[in-house]
């Protein structure tokens, strides 16, 4: 017999979608710092703007990382319309890193920003966001 055990943490931190619209997005997403299983989780102070042109690279988009301001003119985005997500895909590194995630809807005024990849966690990272 094979025993597995699963761990989960939560990060508390505050997100909110402040626009949202066919064509626009802009997301804010603060986190403190944190300890999970004697590891440090930096601060992350992250603003997210995109505007979808088109599938695929092209989109224009502003990426703030704790202060840092980078704007990117091609912006990856595909849409899995059947599973309410879209994957995004700057092509700029964000805090020093190339950062990919998904945006999922999950509600009439909720999110998650999901499948997060280019960060070294020892967890995987999903932020719940509610409409304002």
């Amino acid at each position: 017999m094979l025993e597995a055990k699963i761990l989960l943490f939560t990060i508390r931190g505050n997100g909110h979608v402040v626009t949202r619209s066919e064509d626009q997005l802009s997301v804010d997403i603060q986190i403190p710092s944190q300890s999970i299983m004697g590891q440090e989780v930096p601060s992350i102070d992250l603003s997210l703007a995109f505007s979808y042109r088109q599938e695929g690279a092209g989109n224009p988009g502003v990426v703030e990382y704790n202060g840092k301001r980078k704007e990117d003119s091609s912006v990856t985005i595909t849409s899995d319309l059947g599973d309410k997500r879209r994957h995004i895909d700057p092509s700029i590194a964000i805090g020093g890193k190339a950062i990919a995630f998904a945006l999922c809807r999950t509600g009439d005024r909720k999110a998650e920003v999901r499948d997060v990849t280019g960060l070294d966690l020892p967890f995987k990272l999903k932020i719940s966001l509610k409409a304002v």
